[in-house]
């Protein structure tokens, strides 16, 4: 609960403590980290997910052209 009432706080209403892990995995993405980087950072067990935040990176880059 903090976290989704910090998360409101500062107008990010969408977001709790899942979206606000996602965002950043997508962002380190972007950035150019690697899987088993951005699983360090974000705390991720298994690169399954992280493997799934990735592709969405590439998907919006491709959306971007």
């Amino acid at each position: 609960q903090t976290i989704i009432k910090a998360c409101r706080a500062i107008g990010l209403n969408e977001l709790g403590a899942h979206g606000l892990r996602k965002a950043r995995a997508v962002r380190l993405a972007e950035a150019g980290a690697t899987a088993p980087q951005i699983a360090a950072w974000t705390g991720h067990r298994s690169l399954g997910e992280v493997t799934a935040y990735i592709a969405e990176m590439d998907r919006r880059a491709a959306v971007r052209g």
